[in-house]
C-alpha cells in the first residue's frame, strides 16, 4: 500500500530490502527532490499517481476504484487468507466483506475449494492461472448455478518474492447461458436443415456460394470446401451452367427471385434435376448482399410429368381420331380441359382450354325454338352442376359458311372413387345442315 501511496523506500521486509546504519547517507542522498510533479507507482509506464493528492485521498480513491470494480477482487496473503476484497467479491460470496478478513477460502467458499485451491498455491508458486471457470452453487432463492471466471496471479515485492495471490473472478452466468442458448439454436436449425429434404443454399453478393446444407455434399459427393465459391458449378450439367449463371446475375442485377432448374450429377453416375429457388437480401442502399435459396430434387415429380403429357398427347391424338366432336370438363366449375379437333370444327374454334361455364354461351348454339342455348343449360353444364346425363340434345350452331348445321349434344357426369362428381364429358355429333 505504501508503495501504491508513492513511497519507493522503506526499511522491513514488506517495504524493501534491509539496510544497514552507514548506508543511510547514500540512501538519503537518493531520494526524489520535493515537488517533483509524480511519484513513482508500481503500475505501467502510463499510470501515474498525482502527487497533488494527499496520501489519505489517493487511497480513498484507490478503495473508491476496488469497491465500485464490477469484478470480484481480492488478495490473499502466503497462508491463504483474505487480507483485502471488494464488495463485488463479497457479494458473489453472500458473506459481508468484514467476515472474509483473516479467513481462508476453505472457510468462506468450501464448496468451490478443491477447484481453487490448486489454482492458488501455483499462483503463491509464482505461476500465474488465468481463466478458469468455476461452477459456484447458487446463494439466492433462483436455485441455479452460476459460473465464475476466476484468475490467479502472483503479488511480488521489489526484491520479487512472492507475498501473496491478487484474484479476479467475474460472473460470466448469463454469458454461458446466451451461449447455451444459443448453441441449442444453432443444434436445431442443424437438425432441421439436415431432416429438411431439401438443401438450403446461401450465395454473397457476388453469387458466389457462401455456405451450403450437408446434404448437398450427400447428394453430389463434394465437401463444403469443394462447393465454396463457384465449385458447386462443377456438379451441374454442362448444359446447364451457362443458364443456371445467368438466372443468379438476373438476380443480382433485378433483386427479382431465382427459380431455375438445372441437372445435377449424383454419386452414382446418373443426372436428376434439380429445382432451385431463392429470395435476395438487400443492403441498406438497396443492392443485394445476400440470396438465400433451397434446392428441391424433381427427378420423380418432372418423370410423372413427363408420363402425364404422354398420356394426355396420347388421349388428344385418340380423341382427335374420333369422328364425332368430345369435349371434356373438370368439376365444379366446368373449366375445359380438353376439345378434340372434331369439336373445335364444329364449334368454329369458340371452345378454348379453361373456359368455365358461364362462357359456354361464346359457343353460340341455338335452341329449337330460335333462342341462344344459355351456359348453364348446355348438356356439359348439367352433368357437371347436376350429375345428369343428357342424350341427344338438338341443338343449331352456324357454320363457316352461315349455313345452320344440326348437332345432337350429349353428355354424362364422370365420378372420383368417392363417388363426387370430378369432370363432364360431352360429345357433339353433327346430324346435317337446315335452312339458313
Amino acid at each position: 500500500m505504501l508503495l501504491w501511496l508513492g513511497c519507493d523506500l522503506g526499511q522491513g521486509w514488506f517495504y524493501g530490502k534491509p539496510a544497514p546504519a552507514h548506508e543511510i547517507p547514500r540512501l538519503v542522498a537518493g531520494l526524489p527532490l520535493p515537488g517533483s510533479p509524480y511519484l513513482p507507482a508500481p503500475f505501467d509506464a502510463d499510470s501515474i499517481t498525482s502527487n497533488e493528492a494527499s496520501p489519505t485521498q489517493r487511497f480513498a480513491q484507490l478503495q473508491a476504484i476496488y469497491d465500485g470494480a464490477p469484478v470480484g477482487l481480492c488478495f490473499l496473503d502466503r497462508n491463504m487468507r483474505y487480507v483485502s476484497l471488494n464488495r463485488r467479491l463479497a457479494e458473489m460470496n453472500g458473506k459481508p466483506v468484514i467476515a472474509h478478513i483473516g479467513r481462508t477460502p476453505l472457510e468462506i467458499v468450501p464448496e468451490v475449494y478443491p477447484v481453487i485451491a490448486p489454482c492458488i498455491r501455483q499462483a503463491l508458486g509464482g505461476v500465474s492461472v488465468t481463466d478458469i471457470e468455476i461452477q459456484k452453487p447458487s446463494i439466492d432463492a433462483s436455485g441455479s448455478d452460476r459460473t465464475l471466471l476466476a484468475s490467479y496471479r502472483p503479488v511480488r515485492d521489489e526484491g520479487g518474492e512472492v507475498l501473496g495471490v491478487s484474484v479476479s473472478i467475474v460472473d460470466i452466468t448469463e454469458r454461458k447461458r446466451a451461449e447455451k442458448a444459443l448453441l441449442e439454436r444453432e443444434e436445431h436449425y442443424r437438425h432441421m436443415v439436415e431432416l429438411n429434404p431439401h438443401t438450403p443454399w446461401v450465395l454473397d453478393s457476388r453469387g458466389k456460394v457462401i455456405e451450403a446444407s450437408p446434404r448437398w455434399e450427400r447428394i453430389t459427393g463434394m465437401t463444403q470446401e469443394e462447393t465454396l465459391g463457384d465449385g458447386w458449378l462443377r456438379a451441374i450439367h454442362p448444359d446447364d451452367v451457362e443458364h443456371t449463371v445467368q438466372a443468379i446475375q438476373n438476380t443480382l442485377r433485378t433483386g427479382q427471385p431465382i427459380d431455375v432448374e438445372y441437372r445435377i450429377k449424383f454419386p452414382d453416375g446418373n443426372w436428376r434435376w434439380m429445382w432451385s429457388r431463392g429470395s435476395p437480401a438487400l443492403g441498406p442502399r438497396g443492392e443485394v448482399s445476400r440470396v438465400y435459396g433451397s434446392l428441391e430434387d424433381i427427378e420423380i415429380p418432372r418423370k410423372i410429368d413427363e408420363a402425364l403429357e404422354r398420356c394426355r398427347a396420347g388421349l388428344q391424338a385418340t380423341f382427335d381420331a374420333v369422328p364425332v366432336g368430345i369435349v371434356l370438363a373438370d368439376a365444379p366449375e366446368g373449366n375445359i380441359a380438353m376439345a378434340n379437333r372434331e369439336a373445335q370444327r364444329i364449334f368454329r374454334n369458340a371452345i378454348m382450354p379453361g373456359q368455365k361455364i358461364a362462357g359456354y354461351g361464346q359457343w353460340a348454339a341455338i335452341e329449337a325454338d330460335g333462342q341462344p342455348l344459355q351456359p348453364e343449360d348446355y348438356p356439359l353444364a348439367r352433368a357437371i352442376l347436376g350429375g345428369e346425363t343428357i342424350s341427344a340434345s338438338l341443338v343449331q350452331i352456324e357454320g363457316e359458311d352461315g349455313v345452320l348445321i344440326r348437332v345432337a349434344l350429349s353428355a354424362s357426369p364422370v365420378y372420383g372413387h368417392e363417388g363426387q362428381i370430378v369432370a363432364g364429358i360431352m360429345v357433339i355429333e353433327e346430324i346435317g345442315d337446315s335452312a339458313k
